[in-house]
């Protein structure tokens, strides 16, 4: 049977991702050397909350790292068209993930009229009822079959390891290549400065804010995610001794307190939702110039040490 560990900080993809490793006996860490990031799209149609994230929309970085380090391939499975398909694939396909509208979980809060989706960790199947591991719980919550398979909305994805060794030898050099990446395209800045620059219009970011119930809010959840990415990323140099190697103790201090910023920004936002004050909004958006100065300055150390 599958353990669930709760991750703080890890959204529900990186939930099912570290689970998949820790069942494996496998540590977690390289999952994260991308996890320090910012993206904002600008040529989409789309709500900001859909728009800004820590990963690419695919997660691409995510599943890359685990092909290169931990030799796990992924494999997208059509949706099964009936109880017997399902039932196959979970006793052949090995660690199965599955992705659902938010809406199919009673257990969380969706929100009428917006499309979003959620990952699961898949457990086991009995009668009528698939049970699976969420990021919200060490309990099995239960979903149920008929439900899932009258509306189609069951899409899944395996794992299955490929090599038994585990590639660390080439986590640094990619982390440092990937850093340096970061730091000559200004990646950072430039996509702070895109989120900036998308809190001119009040009206919108007021439109993302309406809910009865902030913490629900997908555009504040984006922003926490951000602050924990950052934490994430961390775990990284804690577990694979670049503290001591490099001598980064004080730049990472420093990265936990900008991540602590980013979560302090939810904050900020609430008190615009319920204000509606122009002053707020500029606060926040002073905040976040002061978040790209530190942020590019960091990073520059972090290079300067590790190059």
């Amino acid at each position: 049977m599958l353990t669930n560990t709760i991750i703080k900080g890890c959204n529900c993809i990186e939930h099912v991702l570290c689970n998949i490793l820790l069942n494996m006996g496998l540590d977690y860490s390289m999952l994260f050397t991308d996890s320090w990031s910012i993206f904002v799209r600008v040529d989409a149609a789309l709500p900001l909350r859909d728009r800004l994230d820590i990963y690419h929309s695919s997660y691409y970085e995510l599943f890359e790292n685990l092909r290169r380090y931990y030799g796990i391939d992924d494999k997208w499975q059509a949706r099964p068209n009936n109880y017997q398909e399902l039932q196959s694939l979970i006793q052949t396909q090995g660690y199965l993930c599955l992705r659902v509208p938010t809406e199919a979980c009673s257990w969380l809060i969706s929100i009428d009229g917006m499309e979003e989706y959620h990952y699961l960790l898949i457990a086991s199947m009995e009668d009528q009822w698939l049970y699976v591991y969420d990021y919200s719980s060490t309990i099995m919550k239960r979903l149920n079959l008929e439900m899932l398979l009258k509306k189609g909305n069951i899409e899944l994805i395996a794992f299955h390891r490929t090599q038994d060794i585990i590639h660390a030898q080439n986590y640094e050099q990619d982390l440092i290549r990937k850093l340096n990446e970061k730091a000559e395209k200004r990646r950072l800045s430039e996509n702070i400065r895109l989120l900036t620059k998308e809190l001119d219009d009040a009206t919108l970011i007021l439109s993302e804010l309406s809910y009865s119930d902030l913490i629900v809010s997908p555009l504040l959840r984006k922003i926490s995610y951000l602050g924990f990415g950052r934490q994430n990323f961390l775990t990284l140099f804690q577990r694979r001794n670049l503290i001591e190697k490099y001598n980064l103790e004080e730049e990472c201090k420093c990265l936990l307190e900008i991540s602590k910023k980013w979560l302090f920004l939810n904050k900020l936002f609430t008190k615009f939702a319920l204000s509606s004050k122009a002053e707020i909004l500029q606060k926040i958006k002073r905040y976040l110039e002061g978040i790209s100065i530190e942020e590019e300055e960091l990073l520059d150390r972090f290079l300067a040490k590790m190059r």
